[in-house]
């Protein structure tokens, strides 16, 4: 598989939580995001798939190919009150694997700069700040209404709160 295919195919089940992602990742994975940064592809994994599961749809807007050098600009639909946005990444491909990933976007649409009456939450889930007047969920945990940037977040925290609540 080209470099090309190796990347569009990633995309597909990356943002459609499909099992065939790990094996388009090479083990000692590398991502840089602009909050976060992993080593292993395990661990990126296990640390963005409530942001996978946010996705709705991904439309790859344009992609370049260098050899094993693929940039991609795609737009992502989400689950969450922004709706789309549009993300640049470049991927390294070696042996039909990809090696790693500098992904560049927009954060300051999820910033709930614009909160209501109701002020603003952190979603302990993903960190983000979310207008508790307008949370894609909530959820009570003993006691407690946490609000959540997506239905994806509040179902990672649903299965294990105490995960979240304790970083």
């Amino acid at each position: 598989m080209n470099a090309g295919k190796t990347v569009e195919a990633y995309l597909a089940a990356f943002y459609s939580g499909r099992p065939e992602v790990r094996a388009l990742l090479a083990d000692d994975f590398e991502f840089s995001g602009p909050s976060s940064h992993f080593h292993g592809a395990d661990a990126f994994l296990r640390a963005s798939g409530h942001a996978a599961a946010a996705a709705r749809s991904v439309e790859i807007e344009r992609l370049f190919v260098d050899g094993g050098e693929v940039a991609a600009f795609y737009r992502l639909n989400l689950d969450h009150r922004v709706g789309s946005i549009r993300i640049a990444e470049l991927f390294r491909v070696e042996n039909s694997r990809i090696r790693s990933s500098r992904l560049v976007m927009d954060t300051a649409p999820f910033l709930a700069r614009n909160a209501g009456t109701g002020g603003t939450a952190i979603d302990p889930v993903c960190h983000m700040e979310v207008d508790k007047d307008a949370p894609a969920a909530t959820r009570e945990h003993d006691g407690v209404t946490y609000y959540f940037c997506s239905t994806g977040c509040a179902e990672s925290f649903t299965k294990a709160p105490e995960r979240y609540l304790a970083a």
